[in-house]
């Protein structure tokens, strides 16, 4: 009998327990720990609960071959497990609370598939978390989102500033393009005037009567004399015939001419060679799916006619027109000012703001880089500089006329120079003072031809600031 009580004893102590546990949940721990209300109302946060278990007898080897989860919450979108085959499993859980909530409760249910002994032996373990949400009131602009407001109020600030110097810059530039072009036209009629006067002190000198003889000396030297000196004074401070500089008597008045063509933005003047035609795909397209024909479809060609320095600040810049780059940063500038009244619209009612981005994107590329300049790619700074040589060849009988017009009559390199610019009108007589009214007649003629450039021109050349229609988003 006492034999048998002894073996009983040895089987108690020798056999598994079926209740036993054999790993027990030594830790759980959720990341995050909390959610964001803005965030849960724009997109479902993923939550990792991680989990850690332990074998409760160490000297027993055991191994965890399979983990199962399952989790309900009334938030719950999707879940799943990972590193299923470790004493480290984790759980992801995707979640949308609703934001009046002060937290959510989430209760999932692991199931282990254990080895042990060459035993299969299953576990359950009970989790229960919660998970608190955070954040200031709903619909107060967060901190990175401020900053980035910040930062484009600066933006805008530096485009105000930079607008407002090119204002100022373009009103003193567009006053002196302005009264170059009408002392430029006026001279033209004064040398004219001159030309005519100086035949009949000619013939009025050859009358063989003193008061004739007097009256042409006195119309040359006191009329014709007067009117040559402004136009000398033309010459030399506000518009000098041809493009070259000749000396120092040409270095400003070739300046502000140069400064007169440029503030008119002529160079932008692609009137009639500005076509860029863009064939992506053109003629009959058959598309196919596995087996499956669609239906014979046409992609057409388009072309852009835009190459214009009001729609294009590139345009703008390589013209070198000064009021077309500041309406162009106005357009920025407004821009700037959509793009920030997008961003805190959103964030106030807790929206994404990958609107605001796409849309910023979209009017950056239509309004201030230009459609055409974008489609063109890397070929349309070529394009654009074909047409300012186009532009330029253009004018290439007036630039030889004021060559030749230099060569001859330019106040101190002029074959003519002396002769053109006497110091002493009427010496000997006024018919050998031919040269003045040739050189000056023909600068008139060629002010003109110079001048004539700004003829059916599109652009204001005296707009010194662009002018926005519609809303101020400023």
């Amino acid at each position: 009998m006492k034999k048998i009580i002894v073996l009983i004893i040895i089987l108690l102590i020798t056999a598994p327990l079926s209740n036993a546990e054999i790993f027990r949940l030594a830790n759980v721990k959720t990341s995050p720990s909390k959610i964001d209300r803005r965030t849960a109302t724009i997109t479902e946060v993923p939550v990792q609960i991680q989990t850690v278990f332990l074998q409760t007898n160490p000297r027993e080897e055991a191994k965890i071959i399979s983990a199962k989860a399952k989790c309900e919450s009334e938030d719950l979108i999707d879940y799943f497990i990972i590193k299923e085959t470790t004493r480290t499993p984790i759980i992801i859980t995707k979640l949308m609370p609703a934001t009046e909530k002060n937290s959510t409760e989430i209760n999932c249910t692991i199931q282990l598939k254990i080895l042990q002994n060459n035993n299969t032996i299953e576990e359950e373990k009970q989790i229960q978390q919660t998970i608190q949400l955070y954040s200031n009131p709903l619909g107060e602009i967060n901190e990175n989102i401020q900053n980035k407001i910040n930062q484009i109020n600066e933006d805008i600030h530096d485009f105000e500033k930079q607008i407002a110097h090119l204002e100022r810059t373009n009103r003193v530039l567009g006053q002196i393009a302005s009264y170059s072009e009408t002392a430029a036209k006026g001279d033209a009629i004064i040398t004219q005037v001159l030309g005519v006067i100086w035949p009949i002190a000619v013939a009025l000198e050859e009358i063989p009567t003193p008061y004739t003889k007097a009256a042409g000396r006195l119309l040359w030297n006191i009329a014709g004399k007067g009117l040559h000196s402004g136009h000398t004074f033309v010459l030399w401070a506000i518009w000098n015939p041809g493009y070259s500089i000749t000396g120092a008597s040409t270095i400003l008045s070739t300046f502000t001419k140069t400064l007169t063509i440029m503030q008119s933005c002529q160079l932008c003047d692609y009137s009639e060679t500005h076509t860029a035609l863009i064939e992506q795909a053109a003629g009959e397209k058959i598309f196919t799916l596995d087996d499956k024909h669609g239906e014979p479809t046409t992609i057409e060609q388009f072309t852009i006619y835009e190459w214009e320095p009001y729609k294009s600040i590139h345009v703008a810049q390589a013209c070198l027109c000064l009021p077309a780059i500041s309406y162009n940063l106005e357009k920025e500038k407004q821009i700037k000012c959509i793009y920030k009244n997008c961003i805190e619209q959103n964030a106030e009612y807790g929206f994404p703001l990958t609107e605001c981005e796409k849309t910023l994107k979209q009017q950056q590329c239509l309004y201030v880089d230009g459609a055409a300049w974008k489609i063109s790619g890397g070929n349309a700074a070529a394009q654009i500089f074909s047409e300012i040589t186009n532009t330029i060849m253009k004018q290439l009988p007036v630039i030889f006329a004021g060559e030749i017009w230099q060569n001859l009559c330019d106040y101190e390199t002029g074959v003519f120079s002396q002769e053109a610019y006497p110091e002493t009108f009427g010496q000997p007589n006024i018919l050998s003072d031919m040269a003045v009214p040739l050189c000056a007649a023909t600068a008139g003629m060629q002010m003109l031809q110079e001048t004539g450039f700004f003829k059916g021109n599109k652009y204001k050349w005296d707009q010194y600031t662009g002018k926005l229609k519609g809303d101020d988003y400023c």
